[in-house]
């Protein structure tokens, strides 16, 4: 006897159900653990860290602007974890020139920020900066500056760091 022959069919049904469920509450975990491996790489659970951002060197004015804003807005909250975003963001860049990026890209312009120490619950994510800090930031302020961020970027990396010494 076959096992699709055994049984009512509403049995049948419930056999076929709780295995449809199943596959999909694996799937779901399965997805949920993929997703929490996609930290988000601006939020250092270290405490320090490192970003490098390459920025097209004819606009380095307005990616400069940008960040200068966004630290003096931390810096001057009143909130101590807003505060403390600004006074633990140093920005840098090299005494030189651009380098050339290239054919199609042309010069290029690295930025060298360091965190320290870094805050271990808010993500130095431009975007969470801008728009996941309450109102810090109102929402035409916060576009602007984004934009003047999207026009400038290349390309850029973020780091944990540990003090080794």
């Amino acid at each position: 006897m076959k096992f699709a022959d055994r049984g009512s069919a509403l049995s049948r049904r419930i056999v076929m159900i709780l295995g449809v469920v199943a596959v999909l509450a694996t799937a779901r975990v399965a997805s949920a653990q993929a997703g929490g491996a996609q930290d988000d790489q601006f939020q250092f659970k270290t405490p320090m860290g490192w970003i490098l951002w390459q920025v097209k060197g004819d606009k380095t004015a307005d990616f400069e602007a940008a960040w200068v804003a966004i630290k003096t807005k931390f810096s001057a909250s009143d909130k101590p974890e807003h505060k403390a975003v600004g006074e633990s963001l140093k920005m840098y860049k090299p005494d030189t020139p651009p380098v050339d990026g290239g054919p199609g890209v042309g010069p290029v312009a690295f930025y060298y920020f360091v965190v320290d120490p870094a805050s271990q619950t808010q993500s130095y994510n431009p975007t969470a900066l801008l728009y996941e800090t309450g109102d810090l930031f109102p929402r035409g302020e916060a576009d602007a500056i984004f934009e003047k961020l999207k026009g400038a970027l290349l390309g850029l990396d973020a780091k944990p760091l540990k003090r080794i010494q």
